[in-house]
């Protein structure tokens, strides 16, 4: 990274930290993938519980390791943004036809996913942040793609995450800055 985005990852980390804001780690194949801290606190926009609809969402998220190779997924959103703030990261789509393409995007770009967009990504630089902000859900359940089935074999989120539940696919709630650090810096030896 350059030393302007090495800054930034610092900043951000030091935001994270002094909001207090709890992270949702998820996990694929034993190891941290994600790490999203949401930015909005339901109570402060009049809200009285977490499930009532706002009219978006906004993350931050910090990619540890690629999405499973294997698999391509949709989201539940009418229709999302991810701003990359620091980092690089590929992404694979998957057309109507079955047909993938691949992109790039860096620091600035904005990638703009649809609810009926089927995508991967992988980031190509350690240290990716990016702002997610996501539009109201949808009614549709959504899930994952086996890759090579394009998009007539999808598997609902629920079904696939419980598959792989425990150390393998978990999601952790996490206020444990030691923990989020050291699965951080584990990821950047990787890289």
């Amino acid at each position: 990274m350059k030393n302007s985005e090495d800054s930034l990852d610092a900043i951000l980390w030091s935001l994270v930290r002094a909001m207090r804001v709890r992270a949702m780690v998820i996990f694929e194949a034993g190891r941290p993938y994600l790490a999203r801290f949401r930015l909005q606190d339901p109570a402060a926009l009049g809200l009285t519980q977490e499930r009532e609809r706002t009219p978006f969402r906004t993350y931050l998220h910090y990619l540890f390791a690629s999405d499973d190779v294997g698999y391509f997924h949709d989201h539940p959103w009418d229709e999302s943004q991810s701003l990359i703030l620091t980092g690089r990261y590929a992404e694979e789509r998957v057309d109507a036809s079955g047909r993938v393409t691949m992109r790039e995007f860096g620091p600035g770009d904005v990638n703009v996913i649809r609810s009926d967009d089927v995508h991967r990504i992988d980031p190509l630089t350690p240290g990716v942040w990016t702002m997610f902000t996501a539009g109201n859900r949808h009614e549709a359940s959504w899930g994952f793609y086996p890759r090579g089935t394009g998009r007539d074999a999808k598997i609902p989120w629920r079904e696939r995450n419980f598959a792989v539940k425990g150390d393998e696919g978990a999601i952790h709630m996490v206020s444990n800055d030691e923990r989020l650090e050291a699965w951080r810096q584990e990821a950047a030896r990787r890289a």
